[in-house]
């Protein structure tokens, strides 16, 4: 996960066979749990307009970069730099559509637009949980440890930068390999 820092952040750490994208769920409710945010007045249908504009932003990007993911990465080591689910607490707030995409936002805009690609985690075999929006560099590698040579390039550290490999098929156990 990140924070407004452009940081990957982790609540605690996880053995690598349970890292995948996700976070420590302890405290973190399905999507029928989370708590409603409400950034609007009663009766404004802003917040839910804006919101439904940023899920649309959010499923283009996915769409949009699911090509280059499937045709270049899969069965690759990618530096993971983000996930977040729509409910998730961290980093101090409750994410949303809105700041899920505001994030990818600042991390294109850091990272180059061009690098910087979106997937959601049920449509790849290599995460655990569905329903992250899950944000990985286009550099792709055979060994993970190019992948973890990009974090520490980037002086991004273990809790904000690893290694995930793509896959659609077997599972995600083996899939993710953190700095030490």
């Amino acid at each position: 996960m990140r924070d407004d820092n452009a940081t990957v952040s982790s609540p605690e750490p996880v053995a690598e066979d349970q890292q995948g994208t996700e976070p420590d769920q302890s405290g973190v409710g399905n999507d029928e749990d989370a708590p409603a945010v409400s950034h609007g007045s009663e009766g404004s249908d802003d917040t839910d307009d804006s919101s439904l504009r940023s899920a649309e932003k959010l499923d283009q990007k996915v769409e949009e970069d699911k090509v280059v993911v499937d045709q270049n990465l899969i069965g690759k080591w990618v530096p993971q730099i983000s996930s977040k689910k729509v409910g998730m607490e961290a980093d101090g707030q409750v994410w949303d559509e809105d700041t899920i995409y505001e994030e990818h936002q600042e991390l294109a805009n850091e990272y180059g637009a061009s690098q910087v690609l979106l997937l959601k985690s049920e449509d790849y075999a290599s995460y655990r949980q569905p329903g992250y929006y899950v944000t990985v560099i286009d550099s792709s590698y055979d060994d993970p440890d190019d992948a973890l040579q990009w974090c520490r390039f980037y002086s991004l550290d273990a809790d904000h930068c690893y290694a995930k490999q793509i896959n659609t098929t077997g599972g995600p156990d083996g899939t993710t390999r953190l700095q030490e």
